[in-house]
This record gives C-alpha cells, sequence and structure tokens, in this order.
C-alpha cells in the first residue's frame, strides 16, 4: 500500500514538471519569435500557459536595444474575448458564463504580463517582465505622440468590474528607452513633481488622441464627470496632455454639471484650455 502510494506521488510530480516545461515553453517561444529562438526565462505557473497577443520590434536606433516589446495573456481565454469583452468586467463576471466557468473553475484567468526580449545571436533573453495580477485582459497598440518617431505604447488594463461609473479599461503610455518600458509623465505644476499619465474609458470618462494643429505632435484629451458633494452635485474636469517639445505637462479646466458616454466627446470644451 505505502509501495502504490509512493508510486502516485511519484507519477504526480513528473506530471506537474511536464505541465511546467510546455506552459513555459507555450509562453516563450510561441509565433511572435521564431522557431530557432530559445527564451531563457522564468518559468511560468503550470496552472495556465501564455499566449503572445501583440509583438512589436525594438531597434538600437530608436530604443536602445535590438530585441521585441510583446503582451502575453492566458491561452485558456478565447481569443474573440480579447476583442468582444474588453471593457465588460471579465476579470469578475467570467464566473456568470458557464463555458468560462467550467474553464476556470480550478485556476483563475492569469495576469497578463508586458515584456521586452532582448535579441541575440539565435537567442532572446528576458531584459525586462511585468505580471499585472489580477488584470487578464490587456490590449497593446502604438502610436507616435511627441513627434521625431519615437512609437509610444499604449498599454490598455481591463479594470472594468461590469458595473458602475468609474471602472473601466485603464491606458498607460509608455516609450522604450535605453532598453527600457518608461512611462510618460506629466509635470504638475501644483505639486511641482511629476506625474504618470493615465486615462480611462467608463460611463463617466472617455479620453481621445488629436494632433495638434502643426500636425507634428499628439495631444491626449481626457474628460471625467464626478461627484463634487454628498448634495448630488458634479463636476466635469477636462484634461488636455501636452508636449511641449521638453516634457509633457497637463492642463485642466472644470465646470460645474455632469458629462457621461451617452453624449459625445466634448471636443469644443478643450479649445479654450490654453497652452502656457
Amino acid at each position: 500500500m505505502g509501495m502504490n502510494h509512493l508510486n502516485i506521488m511519484r507519477k504526480l510530480g513528473f506530471l506537474c514538471l511536464f505541465m511546467t516545461v510546455v506552459c513555459a515553453l507555450v509562453a516563450y517561444s510561441s509565433e511572435a519569435v521564431s522557431a530557432e529562438d530559445v527564451s531563457i526565462a522564468p518559468v511560468e505557473p503550470a496552472a495556465g500557459c501564455y499566449r503572445i497577443t501583440k509583438s512589436y520590434p525594438l531597434t538600437e536606433d530608436v530604443h536602445g536595444i535590438d530585441g521585441v516589446l510583446q503582451l502575453l495573456q492566458d491561452s485558456r481565454i478565447p481569443e474573440d474575448v480579447y476583442d468582444k469583452q474588453l471593457g465588460s468586467g471579465f476579470r469578475d463576471m467570467y464566473i456568470y458564463n458557464e463555458d468560462l466557468l467550467r474553464l476556470f473553475k480550478d485556476n483563475p484567468p492569469l495576469g497578463s504580463v508586458l515584456r521586452i526580449l532582448l535579441k541575440g545571436k539565435g537567442y532572446h533573453i528576458l531584459r525586462e517582465s511585468h505580471t499585472y495580477d489580477g488584470v487578464p485582459l490587456a490590449l497593446l497598440e502604438d502610436a507616435v505622440l511627441s513627434g521625431g518617431g519615437r512609437p509610444t505604447y499604449l498599454f490598455t488594463q481591463d479594470l472594468s468590474i461590469g458595473w458602475g461609473s468609474y471602472a473601466g479599461p485603464m491606458t498607460i503610455f509608455y516609450e522604450v528607452s535605453n532598453g527600457k518600458l518608461k512611462p510618460l509623465e506629466y509635470f504638475d505644476d501644483k505639486t511641482k513633481k511629476k506625474k504618470r499619465i493615465a486615462v480611462m474609458k467608463s460611463l463617466k470618462t472617455d479620453w481621445k488622441l488629436v494632433k495638434t494643429k502643426d500636425g507634428k505632435t499628439t495631444d491626449i484629451l481626457e474628460v471625467a464627470s464626478r461627484p463634487a458633494n454628498p448634495e448630488g452635485e458634479f463636476v466635469i474636469y477636462y484634461d488636455r496632455f501636452y508636449f511641449n517639445g521638453k516634457q509633457w505637462v497637463r492642463y485642466r479646466r472644470m465646470e460645474k454639471g455632469s458629462w457621461d458616454m451617452e453624449s459625445d466627446f466634448p471636443f469644443s470644451k478643450f479649445l479654450s484650455i490654453s497652452k502656457k
């Protein structure tokens, strides 16, 4: 009886090791890198494997590194969910979908991973990796914002909870400089400190990218309606993030009133926000 129990434990141990190796291979080889490439990186959890859902090449001239920027997400999540469920509260609401509940019954969805791989001769080395626990759905896009041709990477984390007015997908802006991820920061004139630029889409919050008049840079516009007091009055914040040639700065305008996503985006309200 004791010997049988020992054999069973050994088999379970080999099974766990096998699952771990398979997950590592899926997460760190995949179609985003060539078949000859071998990624040297920590082993991912055996609870689920990762799929590379977005990949951008990095070059020494532009980014200070020859490599690749990648977004990885739990491979158990159906591909159509990435587009249809972003902003729906997937991380909390999947439990109400019978098919997804069965899929994640024993192991909840893994957090998305943003990483940089350094390209070598026939291999990739993990340079930088960030796991966002509790955020299984994410989106990675690129745009040129500050001129000069350097791309900015828009990393959107789905923080929506399926209800409420102030939770939704949040976007952080990154650049890859000297081979490292660096968030875009703006100078806060009141605190005299720099803060990370982060914008959101929710029932009472929205944002847009708008080219400047000269077409050389792109402004980030965000409108947000928030409670002003317990009596039920609201205020609306209009924030314009602008690159002045040296750094990002924020210009803010506030007025009484309420706004939500059922209304058009108030582009005209931002025209009166002066750039000092």
